[in-house]
Order: structure tokens, then sequence, then C-alpha cells
């Protein structure tokens, strides 16, 4: 069985200055963080910067995110990803499993 894991959220609200909205999503001790952005303009959630201490990895917590990031969004509404193209296959398949639009880019390498 999975751990349960709480996490504070902080709203930012950009949407004078630059049009969108930001929640920050952390665990409560700080081993696992996340973004959400709400874009007014394109009228849809990117999740970004998620990030799971490695000591707390396959334990649920980047699941638990995705869905806290889920329940901020609301019913019927798409959660979009971006992943490197070089990012190891897992990476993608973690997302596709929880039901996140996958958009791919470029990783420059000096």
């Amino acid at each position: 069985m999975k751990q349960e894991f709480e996490f504070i959220v902080h709203t930012s609200d950009w949407r004078k200055t630059s049009e969108f909205i930001s929640w920050e999503i952390m665990e409560k001790e700080g081993r696992g963080f996340a973004r959400l952005y709400y874009f007014l303009d394109e009228k849809g959630y990117l999740l970004s910067d998620l990030y799971v201490d490695t000591k707390y990895r396959k334990k649920g917590m980047a699941t638990q995110i995705i869905n806290t990031a889920k329940e901020i969004m609301g019913e019927g509404k798409h959660l979009g990803v971006f992943v490197h193209t070089d990012a190891p296959d897992w990476i993608t398949a973690f997302y596709l499993k929880n039901d996140m639009v996958v958009s791919y880019e470029m990783n420059f390498k000096e």
C-alpha cells in the first residue's frame, strides 16, 4: 500500500500582469514539489517542476501530487506536461499512466 502524504498548496494570481494563475504544491516536509499553471489565453493547465526526493520515490508521492493538481483543476480538464525528447521512457510512461497530455520539447545541450 502506498503511503499517504500531506501537501501545502500556495496560489499565486498573476492575472493582472501575466494572464496566468499558478499553484505551488509541496509535500509538507519539502520532500516533493510541483507547479501547476493555468494560462488564461490558452485555457489550459500545465504541470511543471515535478520533483520527489530520491528517498521517497516509488511511494506514490508523485501520483498524489498529480492528483492534487487535478483536484485544483476540477472535472473535465486536461493536464499537460512538457517532456524533453531525450528523457528516459519511464518518465513519459508515468505521465501517460496518470492521464496527462504529453508534449515534447528539445533538450539543447552545449
